[in-house]
């Protein structure tokens, strides 16, 4: 039996005694890598004959916003393979995560902005809310405590996995 306190409701931590991300963490991912799934979309329906989508929605499938989606990718990565015996980058990608978040929303309104040449009056409502959208996202990851200590623990290295240091 563990003697560790946790900080949040013993359902919130997964068999390695490190919290695991709820659905809100999975869908701002999923809603930063939507382009991977927007061109899905809109490619199946193009392929398809669908001449009924949206000037708009095509607008926003771009593929310089691809990269964009990387570092939510990584993210994605290192959740997967949040173990202990995971290795340094798997760790690092964990451990900046909120950096990595911040880089994907601002690399969007960037690449956003730059594709408008930085004219407002160009920009749509569909681009509007996407833009509100990332930096609600960069808010609630910056402001929450949970996703604060989400990315600030990883499963411990299993002793049997660590190497013995000499001059002990």
């Amino acid at each position: 039996m563990s003697t560790k306190k946790f900080k949040y409701d013993f359902l919130h931590y997964n068999r390695h005694h490190v919290l695991r991300p709820g659905s809100g963490v999975i869908l701002i991912l999923c809603f930063l890598i939507k382009d991977v799934f927007l061109i899905g979309i809109v490619g199946a329906s193009l392929l398809r004959g669908g001449g009924s989508e949206s000037t708009e929605l095509r607008n926003l499938i771009h593929p310089v916003f691809f990269f964009s989606s990387l570092p939510a990718l990584a993210i994605f990565y290192a959740l997967g393979m949040r173990q202990p015996s995971a290795g340094k980058l798997v760790r690092l990608i964990w451990k900046n995560g909120r950096y990595l978040i911040l880089a994907a929303a601002s690399l969007y309104v960037f690449l956003l902005s730059h594709i408008h040449r930085y004219d407002l009056s160009k920009f749509g409502i569909l681009d509007g809310i996407v833009i509100g959208l990332n930096v609600l996202i960069v808010g609630y990851v910056f402001t929450s405590p949970f996703i604060k200590d989400l990315f600030s623990e990883f499963p411990e290295p299993d002793e049997a996995d660590e190497e013995p240091q000499s001059g002990d």
